[in-house]
């Protein structure tokens, strides 16, 4: 007869937090914000609950919340660094294009759908760091997704 093998829920929740690292689930929450909790958890090879549990372990993890926040402002930074001297550079092409005389309406236009994408992007940006922020509460942090609908 064969001996069932299956731990107990119990067990399976020690094996669970036995198994938890913090830096790893840290990083597929950050990506998460980016990219979704289904594809973040496929690219983690973990499950998309899995990044639920970790989200919500984010308020009862005080030093999981620490590490999560810091990869999250440093993702955010870098995002950030990107878009920003990109925008910069369009507006002053388009300045100096406009003072120089030498510009034709295509490159305009080009230049404008450009401005207006870094734009955008920087808004979504702002967006995602909203949604991803960590709020302290007291000892608890939690994550806040109803940032994004301005709560």
């Amino acid at each position: 007869m064969a001996r069932n093998t299956k731990p107990a829920p119990e067990q399976m929740a020690e094996v669970a937090a036995a198994k938890f690292k913090p830096e790893i689930a840290s990083s597929a929450l950050v990506e998460a914000v980016f990219v979704g909790d289904v594809k973040a958890a496929h690219e983690y090879e973990v499950t998309p609950q899995t990044i639920r549990n970790w989200r919500a372990r984010l308020g009862t993890d005080i030093a999981f919340s620490r590490i999560y926040e810091g990869k999250r402002q440093a993702a955010y930074d870098r995002w950030k660094d990107e878009l920003i001297p990109g925008i910069l550079a369009h507006i002053r092409f388009g300045r100096e294009a406009v003072q120089q005389g030498d510009y034709s309406p295509e490159m305009v236009a080009a230049s404008g759908d450009a401005l207006r994408v870094l734009l955008e992007s920087q808004f979504s940006l702002e967006l995602l760091n909203r949604a991803g922020n960590v709020q302290q509460v007291g000892a608890d942090a939690t994550a806040n997704p109803e940032a994004l609908a301005g709560g």
